[in-house]
């Protein structure tokens, strides 16, 4: 340890005493709101974005939503009043081109009152949270949901389908969540305003990746890991990201940390298998391609892949 110059005891004590104002301040500022770093973080994404008058459209959405839902009885007809005044009355609507950033960045999806579910997902919390109303965003193997809980009451609801509620079981069923994935918060569970904007980081990620934007990519998905550890579709873009650059033993880690949290995930056993392959390791490819056939038999990539290592799966052609 450095030890710091002698200044006399009447120095220290003054040391001391601003030590102690500083960490103890009268009052503390709030947090920035969802709203506001959801923006922060599309930040250069989007051109001439607006923040200050991107916040005031969202409050006028806001008071608007907060005299439909005035006199609801109950927080289902809350939630239904919010669905049917931004999905039917102010017509946000799902579009699936997960390419473009304008589906994604806030100030854009609020404009051109379109998005994909992550984008919706972001207009709806940023509203919700103004009303005061318990809705958080839910995780499903690439796919976002949300969920208003407040304890005692719980309404999945599904931006893609106009608010329309969802069951668990359903969405179990419709993504093949596992449920050891499940089990440890990665799936289905109630995300953090953290854990959220890991997401929007994550698919900020992506969308440079698509365009040809390694570095920029690889920015963006370590800022989401960092907000989320259990985000296993960044650590699986890491893991893609990598193997693109050639790193495949660095790859690799990054497809058995993903299926460490989610084992089964098939696309990460695949890539890894390949990785494996194309180091040498004929045998752990091989496993892996097996593994990830009997998780879904219909996954012709890995199929494919298994036959170029000159073996197929007991039972198989």
């Amino acid at each position: 340890m450095r030890a710091v110059a002698g200044r006399g005891l009447a120095g220290m004590l003054a040391a001391a005493a601003s030590v102690t104002a500083a960490a103890e301040p009268a009052t503390r500022p709030a947090p920035p709101s969802l709203a506001v770093r959801a923006l922060d973080a599309c930040a250069g994404e989007v051109p001439s974005l607006d923040v200050a008058g991107t916040l005031r459209k969202l409050d006028t959405l806001t008071r608007d939503a907060e005299a439909r839902l005035r006199g609801a009885a109950g927080a289902a007809e809350r939630v239904g009043r919010l669905n049917r005044f931004l999905f039917l009355e102010r017509g946000f609507t799902a579009d699936p081109d997960l390419d473009d950033r304008e589906n994604l960045c806030l100030d854009r999806v609020l404009a051109r009152r379109r998005g994909y579910c992550t984008g919706l997902a972001t207009l709806y919390l940023a509203v919700a949270q103004r009303l005061g109303m318990a809705v958080h965003a839910v995780p499903a193997p690439g796919h976002l949901f949300l969920r208003y809980d407040d304890g005692r009451t719980r309404i999945n609801i599904e931006t893609q389908e106009a608010g329309r509620e969802i069951s668990d079981a359903t969405y179990r069923a419709r993504y093949r969540i596992n449920e050891e994935a499940a089990a440890r918060g990665v799936y289905l569970a109630n995300l953090t305003d953290d854990r959220f904007l890991s997401q929007v980081l994550n698919n900020l990620g992506a969308v440079h990746s698509h365009d040809g934007d390694p570095s920029g990519a690889e920015r963006l998905l370590r800022r989401a890991i960092e907000l989320d550890p259990l985000n296993v579709t960044t650590l699986f873009n890491l893991g893609t990201e990598r193997m693109r650059e050639g790193d495949l033993r660095g790859a690799g880690d990054r497809f058995s940390e993903t299926l460490a949290l989610d084992p089964g995930h098939v696309r990460a056993l695949n890539n890894r298998g390949v990785c494996r392959l194309r180091l040498g390791e004929a045998d752990g490819a091989v496993a892996d391609f097996l593994a990830a056939l009997a998780l879904d038999p219909e996954f012709t990539e890995a199929r494919r892949n298994l036959e170029t290592v000159g073996r197929a799966e007991p039972g198989g052609r």
